[in-house]
């Protein structure tokens, strides 16, 4: 019998509020930042399994990172913006660019307890659609 170990999985959380991810943190490798220099910095040394985007940011939208640095990846992308209007227009933008997209709104959805099972959605449903 084998039993296979999971290893953390490696997310790109694109958040002006950090304090969101520290529970998260604790269980997967989590790179955090909502600056335009780190994330291009992260996005070129390491390979995530997904992203974590908000929309509303002080230095740029979610719709600027989504533009700028995911369309052409192809890594799936969790919208956890509670802006619903900038995360229907993030959500069309990676749409049109067949990036596999999922919306967590964490106004309805516990946090902490529930974002790590979407994670693992997106990436079985990208594991899918790439068949």
């Amino acid at each position: 019998n084998h039993r296979r170990i999971k290893m953390p999985l490696r997310l790109l959380c694109i958040d002006d509020e950090p304090i969101r991810f520290v529970k998260l943190a604790k269980t997967e490798d989590c790179y955090v930042t909502d600056r335009p220099e780190v994330v291009e910095f992260y996005l070129k040394a390491y390979d995530f399994d997904a992203v974590l985007l908000d929309h509303d940011m002080p230095l740029w939208t979610g719709l600027d990172v989504a533009r700028l640095h995911l369309i052409e990846r192809g890594i799936p992308v969790i919208v956890h913006s509670a802006n619903d209007v900038g995360a229907r227009n993030i959500m069309l933008l990676l749409e049109e660019y067949a990036v596999p997209c999922f919306r967590w709104n964490v106004l309805e959805n516990n946090w902490a307890g529930g974002i790590v099972r979407i994670v693992e959605v997106a990436l079985s449903e990208a594991q899918r659609s790439k068949r």
